[in-house]
């Protein structure tokens, strides 16, 4: 089991929490994913899954879910 912490630009609100839990947690392997919303700041994202997720995984999964990029 992994556990990886991102910071994230661009989430401001529960919506955008939403938006980002649902676009990681359908990577494979994820199982559990947590926001600590800084709105209109950096929020911190922990990711758990079997195996660890790239930075490029992560940043398509931000931008499919919105404007949300990695810090």
């Amino acid at each position: 089991m992994a556990e990886q912490t991102f910071a994230v630009t661009g989430m401001t609100c529960e919506h955008c929490v939403h938006a980002v839990q649902t676009e990681l947690g359908a990577l494979p392997g994820v199982h559990a994913v947590t926001v600590d919303l800084g709105a209109g700041g950096t929020s911190t994202v922990r990711v758990t899954g079997a195996d660890e997720l790239t930075s490029e995984q992560v940043a398509a999964a931000l931008d499919e879910a919105g404007d949300y990029r990695l810090a």
